[in-house]
């Protein structure tokens, strides 16, 4: 079973597109009422009771350093893709500035531990490169970069490429000072290389043609019937849960 980790404002959105293409029955887990909330083994597990035909799961949500493989019994190939650290995280500041999430300036976002070192979290759950590169290796996380996949566009979310540049000179320092984990994690794998191939020769060369429009249809049923319950579960009304996202 494949499980994609999708890092914020890492191209995950566009990767999704690109499994929906080629895994039988991806499905995206869609955000919880709560911004950040992991999806547990045990949610994980009641979604292939109802639904055991998913081939594949992708979101914020998932969290590698959760035992997933002991909840469902069956093994997981982990995948994931990261993105130059001040790059990304200016990225994610100004999604927040541009969506209406918040308007705090920046130097402010970077005073919120949370979002500093964000891949790092992410991957094993603390702002710590060694923790994150030893459960990849333990886990054989397949790593991509944002550049190795053709067809991704970076995005500066709605501010011109001139002023993205301006932002991220002016402020370098503080910006390489709370992303230090990521950075020492990122030139890890860079110097290690991607698993291009992997995501090419497995994942791509897999099926030799792209997965039928109704296969994907029957997906989305799938994932609208999963979210409804949890709509129930958590008593939020559903626009709810795409607040903070």
């Amino acid at each position: 079973m494949l499980c994609f980790i999708h890092i914020e404002k890492a191209a995950g959105t566009s990767f999704h597109e690109i499994l929906k293409q080629h895994i039988p029955d991806y499905l995206i887990l869609k955000p919880h009422p709560r911004h950040g909330a992991d999806f547990s083994p045990k949610q994980l597990k009641l979604l292939l009771f109802y639904f055991p035909e998913i081939k594949g799961v992708g979101g914020h949500r998932l969290r590698p350093y959760l035992n997933y493989e002991s909840a469902i019994n069956k093994e997981i190939e982990y995948i994931t893709i990261l993105r130059s650290p001040i790059d990304r995280y200016l990225s994610h500041y100004f999604h927040h500035i541009n969506n209406g999430i918040s308007n705090m300036s920046l130097n402010q976002f970077i005073e919120i531990p949370y979002f500093n070192n964000f891949m790092c979290r992410k991957i094993c759950g603390e702002p710590s490169a060694n923790l994150a590169i030893k459960l990849i290796n333990q886990k054989k996380i397949k790593i991509l970069f944002l550049e190795d996949i053709s067809g991704f566009e970076k995005k500066n979310s709605g501010i011109s490429s001139n002023n993205y540049s301006v932002v991220k000179e002016s402020n370098y320092a503080k910006l390489k000072a709370c992303n230090m984990e990521d950075l020492k994690l990122y030139e890890y794998f860079k110097k290690r290389g991607s698993d291009y191939d992997y995501f090419k020769n497995v994942i791509i060369g897999n099926t030799d043609k792209k997965i039928s429009k109704m296969n994907n249809f029957k997906t989305r049923i799938i994932q609208e019937i999963f979210q409804r319950l949890f709509y129930q579960l958590s008593g939020r009304k559903p626009e709810q849960l795409t607040r903070g996202y």
